[in-house]
């Protein structure tokens, strides 16, 4: 299996610990809040990208534990 990017492309991949990741009222992180994330970095360094996905995800937990590993290579 090939994968050719494009100029600037970025492959993200994560494990499901952290679309699975549940705020206070149960509710999961999802592919569609990562999907947006992705998006919307497009100007980042892969390291500000998975620092902002951390981010995001922590303030989404709100101090909860999570349940599961949490893995994002990027």
């Amino acid at each position: 299996f090939t994968l050719t990017l494009p100029e600037k492309g970025r492959l993200c991949v994560y494990s499901d610990g952290i679309t699975e990741a549940q705020s206070g009222s149960n509710e999961e992180f999802g592919r569609s809040r990562l999907r947006k994330l992705v998006k919307s970095s497009t100007s980042q360094s892969c390291e500000a990208f998975v620092a902002a996905v951390e981010a995001d995800l922590n303030r989404f937990v709100r101090g909860r534990p999570f349940d599961d590993d949490r893995t994002i290579l990027a």
